[in-house]
C-alpha cells in the first residue's frame, strides 16, 4: 500500500511538471508577426505595393498611430489555427492634397482556419514606408479600403 501511494505521488509530480513545461513553452511562442529579440520588439514593415485581389474576411475595430507604428484592432473568425497572417500594404500612388493621402490595405490569410470562434487581436506594424517623405514632421493621411476613419501619420 505504501509503494502504491509513493508511486501515485511520483506520477502526479511528473505530470504536473510536464504540464508546466508545456504551458511555459507555449507562452513563449509569438504570433509570427512579432519578432522578439532581447529587450526590443520588432514589428513587420508596411509594404508599398499594388493591392492584393483577395483577403480572408476580417473587421477593423480601431486604428491608432504612436510614433512610426500603427496598431490595428481586428476581429476575424477562426480559433483552430493560431498563426493567421496579416500584411499592411500602401498604394504606391499618393493623392495630391494637403497633406497627401495614401490608400492602404490590410490583407488577412487565415491559413485555412474554418473554425467559427470570434477572435479579437491587436496587430502592430512599422509604418515608416507609408510616409510621403521620410522627413521628420512630414504628414500623410492614411485611408483604409474598408474602414470608415482615416488616420493622420506624422513621420518621426
Amino acid at each position: 500500500m505504501k509503494n502504491l501511494i509513493t508511486l501515485s505521488l511520483v506520477i502526479l509530480l511528473f505530470c504536473s511538471n510536464s504540464c508546466k513545461m508545456k504551458k511555459n513553452s507555449a507562452s513563449n511562442l509569438n504570433s509570427g508577426k512579432e519578432i522578439i529579440t532581447g529587450e526590443k520588439e520588432q514589428y513587420p514593415e508596411a509594404l508599398i505595393a499594388e493591392f492584393e485581389k483577395s483577403s480572408d474576411p476580417y473587421k477593423i475595430l480601431d486604428v491608432s498611430i504612436a510614433g512610426n507604428f500603427m496598431e490595428i484592432v481586428v476581429q476575424y473568425g477562426g480559433g483552430c489555427v493560431d498563426l493567421h497572417d496579416f500584411k499592411l500594404i500602401g498604394s504606391p500612388n499618393l493623392a495630391k492634397s494637403l497633406p497627401p493621402q495614401r490608400a492602404i490595405q490590410l490583407v488577412h490569410d487565415n491559413k485555412d482556419d474554418n473554425c467559427k470562434a470570434l477572435i479579437t487581436k491587436t496587430l502592430k506594424f512599422s509604418i515608416t514606408n507609408l510616409a510621403d517623405k521620410k522627413v521628420q514632421g512630414k504628414k500623410v493621411i492614411l485611408k483604409f479600403e474598408n474602414f470608415e476613419k482615416s488616420v493622420e501619420y506624422t513621420y518621426e
